[in-house]
Formats: structure tokens, C-alpha cells, sequence
């Protein structure tokens, strides 16, 4: 990869980056956007905090990028659906012995 430089850094509030180790994926939250000269072009990179910190294609298990609030709203709409699912039994007023959890 050619060298590249820095031109400018900028927030990157409720934005994370995805990175995949073996099947398991997680998001680390970034805490920045760096605007990049690489070569004659130019590109915007996230910026994670590792032990320093670091663009995040320089991973090699980066897997794009998440906007933290689509994922919660993803994850509350998978548990009401899950919700939804639940019977409950009209003659019984004891609450449903099956639980429902976020993944």
C-alpha cells in the first residue's frame, strides 16, 4: 500500500467499525474520520484506538463500517419480534416462562 497522509481528522460520533476475527465479528467505536492523501487521491478512513491509534483497513479483519443507532434500532425491532412470538395464556395472568434477549 502506498504511503499515505493524513490532510485533516474530524469526529466520527455514534459511528464504529466492524472487524471480523475468525467467525466471530465485533464493532469498536471510532474515534475519528481522517481525511487521506493516497497517491494523487484522496479518501475519508476511520480511525479506531487500538495501543495507538490507527486507520481501519489497516486491519485485516476489517469488515466496513456500522452507524451505531441503526444497530440498536435493528436489535430492538429483532427482540419485538421475538416478543411477538411469545403465547400467552388468556387464563392465566402469570407472566410468559420464555425470555427474550438482544444477541
Amino acid at each position: 500500500m502506498a504511503a499515505r497522509k493524513i490532510i485533516q481528522i474530524m469526529p466520527a460520533p455514534g459511528w464504529a467499525a466492524r472487524i471480523a476475527e475468525g467467525k466471530d465479528e465485533y464493532e469498536t467505536p471510532l474515534v475519528g474520520w481522517a481525511l487521506v492523501q493516497e497517491g494523487s487521491g484522496t479518501a475519508v478512513v476511520g480511525l479506531i484506538a487500538g495501543k495507538q491509534i490507527e486507520m481501519c483497513d489497516s486491519d485485516p479483519g476489517f469488515a466496513g463500517y456500522t452507524y451505531l443507532a441503526d444497530a440498536i434500532d435493528e436489535a430492538l425491532e429483532d427482540l419485538a419480534d421475538e416478543l411477538e412470538d411469545i403465547e400467552f395464556d388468556d387464563d392465566d395472568d402469570s407472566p410468559p416462562r420464555r425470555s427474550a434477549r438482544l444477541n
